[in-house]
C-alpha cells in the first residue's frame, strides 16, 4: 500500500493484516517502483492524492512497465463515481473508497486478487 497519510496506513494495514494479508506500506510513491520489482506484490492498493507524483500517474508507469502483471487498486476519498472514473482513466484494475467499511475494503481486495488467479 501506498500513501501519504500515515494514519491511513495504519488503519488500512491493520484491518488486512487482521485479515490474514501480508501487508508492505510506503509513504512516497517514488519508492514504489523499486519495492513493486523486488517485492512483486499480488496488488498494489494506492492513494490518489499525494504530493509529487499521484496515484494516477504511479498507476500509468506501473501498468506501462510491468503490464497486467500488477494489480492496482486506486483507493481515494473522491466521490464513488469520480474514482471510478478516475481508476478507468489510469488503467487501475479498481478502486475503493476511504470511506468504505472494513467489510467493503476486504472485498475489493478478495476481488482484485480473485481476477488475478483466474487470469
Amino acid at each position: 500500500m501506498v500513501d501519504d497519510s500515515e494514519e491511513s496506513l495504519f488503519l488500512v494495514e491493520t484491518i488486512l493484516d487482521r485479515a490474514g494479508y501480508d501487508v508492505s506500506t510506503i509513504r512516497d510513491g517514488n519508492q514504489l517502483f523499486a519495492r513493486a520489482f523486488q517485492e512483486r506484490p499480488d496488488l498494489i492498493l494506492c492513494d490518489l492524492s499525494m504530493p509529487g507524483v499521484d496515484g494516477a500517474v504511479l498507476t500509468r508507469l506501473l501498468k506501462r512497465v510491468h503490464g497486467s502483471q500488477v494489480r492496482v487498486l486506486l483507493y481515494s476519498g473522491l466521490e464513488e463515481n469520480a474514482l471510478a472514473a478516475r481508476a478507468v482513466e489510469c488503467g487501475a484494475d479498481g478502486h475503493v473508497s476511504k470511506r468504505s467499511s472494513p467489510t467493503g475494503l476486504l472485498a475489493r481486495v478478495r476481488e482484485a486478487l480473485e481476477k488475478r488467479v483466474t487470469q
